[in-house]
């Protein structure tokens, strides 16, 4: 673990350490923790979670969502990628999967995945006026690589089943760089800025907290079981057994939002608000905590 390898070093050598939070963390574990003077968490729900019986940081600074400050950059880029996918007149569904690999910590199969992307290529086929866009955290699990599975195929043909990419997958491609473990690093955010709703999954869930602070609407599938202090919250409007579950309310939404009727499917508001209280910094308050930081240790 590297942090408890600067830990050690410290009784040798004078410096500070800075952590920081950077995924949606509901409950505590030793290789998350941390006892750096200085850790920047996203608000003081979290305290609990990171000052436990493995660690304490020295300071705790309530920074916000680590990325806020890419925002309104990325919000610029909407009308690009709403004219690049021809999203006008549809309704709009982006996907944030989780990664798959044969490690015995890994939490989902290629298999699944695969399956997934099938039912999300037959919700496409059958609804006309919906476009689901794929955000993969790595290249390997894009639909394009799932060629041989027929139904995926002829989705991906509609242009309704499309892919959210950075740049470099061309450049890569073009230059046939191996794509293992090599990230998709363009931000979920984007994905949920041109969405009328997204999908999670929820022992990731990290996407969810980055599409609420938009003010956008997320569902999490929970088809493992996994269970969390917040479940409460989720049970009405959030979470979902499965994806043909969560699909299925997705159209109710989508005819409800058309016909102007209320429906708080996906809506995280009074969870960031009221209990989570992660607040929309949109001014650099991440960068800026670790400027005052370094400021004051080498001054």
């Amino acid at each position: 673990d590297i942090s408890l390898s600067f830990e050690f070093l410290k009784k040798i050598l004078k410096f500070q350490t800075i952590t920081y939070q950077y995924s949606f963390m509901r409950q505590t574990n030793p290789i998350m923790s941390s006892v750096s003077d200085y850790m920047l968490i996203f608000s003081f729900y979290f305290k609990k979670i990171f000052v436990n019986k493995y660690s304490n940081p020295k300071k705790l600074i309530y920074s916000g969502y680590l990325y806020s400050s890419y925002i309104k950059i990325l919000k610029k880029k909407v009308n690009y990628f709403k004219k690049k996918f021809n999203l006008k007149n549809k309704f709009v569904i982006t996907y944030f999967d989780e990664n798959f690999s044969k490690s015995m910590w890994s939490l989902s199969s290629k298999k699944e995945m695969i399956k997934e992307y099938e039912t999300l290529s037959n919700f496409v086929l059958d609804n006309k006026d919906i476009v689901i866009i794929i955000k993969t955290q790595f290249y390997k699990n894009l639909p394009r690589f799932f060629h041989k599975n027929e139904t995926i195929k002829k989705a991906m043909k509609t242009k309704r089943l499309v892919e959210l990419v950075d740049d470099y997958l061309n450049i890569y491609l073009k230059n046939k760089v191996s794509l293992y473990m090599k990230r998709n690093n363009i931000l979920p955010m984007m994905g949920s800025l041109i969405s009328d709703i997204s999908i999670s999954k929820k022992y990731g869930a990290t996407t969810s907290i980055e599409t609420a602070i938009l003010n956008k609407r997320n569902i999490m599938i929970n088809e493992k079981g996994f269970k969390e202090p917040l479940d409460k919250y989720y049970k009405r409007n959030i979470e979902f057994k499965n994806i043909k579950k969560a699909l299925k309310r997705i159209l109710i939404y989508k005819k409800n939002m058309r016909q102007n009727k209320k429906d708080n499917l996906g809506d995280w508001s009074f969870l960031i608000n009221k209990i989570i209280k992660i607040k929309h910094y949109d001014n650099h308050r991440f960068v800026n905590n670790i400027r005052k930081i370094l400021k004051k240790t080498y001054d």
